[in-house]
């Protein structure tokens, strides 16, 4: 059980990476922190032995001190809910962009599917996170996402369609922002805004003053 998961240049087939068992080991020797799980994979790939290792590296972080935050576009995280609703240091979020498929996500499990997961991760007690990101120009709205699953999501994270950490749209975000902002403020919703989107607002911000 020592795999982690690395992607093909076609970014659609997982594969084994490298031993992973020496960086974990120096995770657990970490002052208590955040730790995602994963923020640049997905852990949830449909293939019996990455689904088997991630459920055995999983329980050895629920039992650290670590707050784990599982970040997945997969509803097959349902398959682990009987273990991650027993401890009260995790949290489980889905990447939601749309409501329904969009062409940018062409692999991935649907949002319905997605939706769903998140639901039943409510009804398991367990706290729940959303991630907004990337917010596409054509495609995301995200005060419709916020308005139709705001009743079963804890917190939400919001970043751009980006490159190089730079927004693809920054006079639309710049435009946008502060409507999301002022919708979820309204509501009293928990919300993290990435930082080159935020970067934008403090832009916007500056304009009016």
């Amino acid at each position: 059980m020592n795999k982690i998961v690395g992607w093909t240049e076609s970014w659609v087939k997982p594969k084994l990476l490298k031993n992973n068992e020496k960086r974990f080991r120096e995770l657990l020797k970490q002052p208590k922190g955040k730790v995602f799980f994963e923020d640049i994979g997905d852990a949830y790939q449909n293939v019996d032995w990455i689904l088997r290792d991630t459920r055995f590296w999983l329980e050895k972080l629920l039992e650290s001190k670590h707050e784990i935050l599982i970040l997945t576009k997969s509803h097959l995280v349902e398959r682990d809910y009987n273990l991650i609703s027993n401890y009260g240091n995790v949290q489980v979020g889905f990447t939601i962009v749309s409501l329904t498929k969009n062409p940018y996500e062409p692999y991935a499990p649907s949002p319905e599917l997605r939706i769903k997961a998140l639901k039943e991760a409510k009804n398991h007690g367990i706290k729940t996170f959303v991630s907004i990101e990337p917010w596409l120009k054509n495609y995301t709205n995200p005060i419709n996402i916020i308005t139709s699953l705001m009743e079963i999501v804890d917190w939400w994270i919001i970043g751009s369609h980006n490159l190089k950490l730079k927004p693809l749209h920054p006079e639309y975000y710049k435009k946008e922002l502060p409507k999301l902002v002022e919708f979820m403020d309204k509501h009293g919703l928990n919300y993290f805004i990435k930082k080159e989107l935020a970067n934008i607002l403090q832009e916007k911000l500056a304009e009016w003053i």
